[in-house]
């Protein structure tokens, strides 16, 4: 059976003549064996029944809401505080010279 010759340009012109070794040293494909022997389906994985039933995956999940919590926390606390300037900010703006009135704004802006 002969190549075509795009076949032999895309596969490497400049193996010698007649040499099938580049394919031949590849050992040939594997298929491998289906999850249940003697079927051929396809199976599938549900992650989220692994992530919630298994001890690392409820550790994981224990580890992630307490993070989730602990950030809500400070995101609240730093929301109460720009609050409170905010509010410093509408309410002493009128007695503050202008150089404390910029700082006090721009701390505003960049939380």
């Amino acid at each position: 059976m002969q190549n075509a010759p795009d076949a032999d340009a895309a596969a490497g012109a400049g193996r010698a003549s007649g040499a099938g070794e580049a394919r031949d040293a590849r050992p040939p494909r594997r298929r491998c064996a289906p999850a249940v022997p003697g079927r051929g389906e396809d199976r599938f994985v549900n992650i989220q029944a692994v992530a919630s039933n298994s001890a690392q995956g409820k550790a994981y999940s224990s580890r992630s809401q307490e993070l989730q919590q602990k950030k809500n926390t400070e995101l609240a606390e730093k929301t109460r505080a720009l609050q409170a300037a905010q509010q410093k900010l509408q309410t002493q703006s009128g007695v503050m010279n202008d150089d404390a009135r910029a700082l006090l704004e721009k701390d505003n802006r960049t939380g």
